[in-house]
C-alpha cells in the first residue's frame, strides 16, 4: 500500500488522526479532513507526519463541500487510493429526554455524512476500477445498549450500507472494509460519564486497524475480544439479550435509562 493517497475524515483527533499518522509509517501521503482548520494544521506540522499529511478543512454534512475537495485532492496531491471515514458524533440520552433532533443530528453526521464522502470518491474509483472504502462503526451496530438510541441507529444504519457495498463491489476492483470500534480514547470517549470497559488508546487502535485494512477481512474489529464478544451476542435470543445487557457494563448496564 506504500506511495498510495488516502483521504480520511474526521482526521483532526481520535482514531482518524492516529490512522493518519500510522499510514504515513507505512508510506502513504494523507489528505487529511475535519471541520476545524486548527487541528489540521497542527497534525500536518508533527514531526511524524513527514510532510506527507495535507489539510483539506471541510464538513461531512456538505455533500458539494466534499465533491470539492476530492477534485481538489486529486488535481493537488494525486489519485485517492483509499478512504477512512471516521468522522463521527456521539450525543446520549435516555428515556427521560428521548429526543428525535438528537437522533436526526447523529444520523446526518454518521450516516448522510459517511454517503456524502462516498458518492464524492466513488465515481472516481468506477472509473479506475480500483480503491478502497473503510468505514468507521462502533459495535452498538449490533444490539441495542442503554443511552444509544441514535448512535446505535445510525451505527446500524452504516453496517447495512456497507454490507450492500461490499456485495455491490464483489466483482470488481473495489473494496468495502467496515471498522467495528470499541470503546476508544477520544475527545468524545473522554467525556463519559460511565465505564467503558476494555477501552485502548488511539494509536494502539490505528495499528489494529492498519493491520486489518491488509487484509480481506470485511470487519475489522477494534479491540478483536471486546467486540467480538459484543458480536456473538446478537445470536442471544431477545429475552436472555436484555436481562444480561441490563446487568453488564459493556452492554451499558452501568448506564441507566
Amino acid at each position: 500500500m506504500s506511495g498510495q493517497i488516502a483521504w480520511i475524515t474526521g482526521a483532526g483527533s481520535g482514531l482518524g488522526r492516529a490512522v493518519a499518522l500510522r499510514l504515513v509509517q507505512d508510506g502513504w501521503t494523507v489528505a487529511a479532513t475535519a471541520r476545524t482548520q486548527d487541528d489540521l494544521t497542527e497534525l500536518a506540522a508533527l514531526p511524524e507526519a513527514c510532510g506527507r499529511i495535507f489539510g483539506f478543512a471541510g464538513d461531512v454534512t456538505n455533500r458539494e463541500g466534499l465533491a470539492t475537495i476530492v477534485a481538489q485532492v486529486e488535481q493537488e496531491i494525486g489519485p485517492i487510493s483509499m478512504v477512512f471515514l471516521s468522522a463521527g458524533i456521539y450525543v446520549p440520552f435516555g428515556l427521560a429526554d428521548f429526543s428525535a433532533e438528537k437522533i436526526e443530528r447523529q444520523l446526518g453526521v454518521n450516516v448522510v455524512g459517511v454517503a456524502n464522502a462516498i458518492e464524492a470518491v466513488l465515481p472516481k474509483f468506477r472509473e479506475r476500477d480500483a480503491g478502497k472504502i473503510v468505514v468507521v462503526s462502533s459495535l452498538t451496530q449490533y444490539r441495542g445498549m442503554m443511552r444509544t438510541a441514535g448512535y446505535g441507529a445510525s451505527k446500524a444504519a452504516l453496517l447495512a450500507m456497507c454490507e450492500t457495498l461490499r456485495l455491490q463491489t464483489r466483482k470488481t476492483g473495489l473494496k468495502v472494509q467496515i471498522v467495528v470500534a470499541g470503546y476508544i480514547q477520544t475527545r468524545m470517549t473522554a467525556k463519559a460519564p460511565f465505564p467503558l470497559p476494555g477501552i485502548i488508546s488511539a494509536e494502539y487502535a490505528a495499528e489494529q486497524v492498519v493491520a486489518g485494512m491488509k487484509t480481506d477481512d470485511f470487519e475489522i474489529l477494534v479491540p478483536r475480544k471486546v467486540v467480538a464478544t459484543v458480536r456473538r451476542a446478537r445470536l442471544m435470543p431477545s429475552r436472555l439479550y436484555f436481562w444480561y445487557a441490563a446487568r453488564t457494563p459493556l452492554f451499558g448496564g452501568a448506564r441507566g435509562g
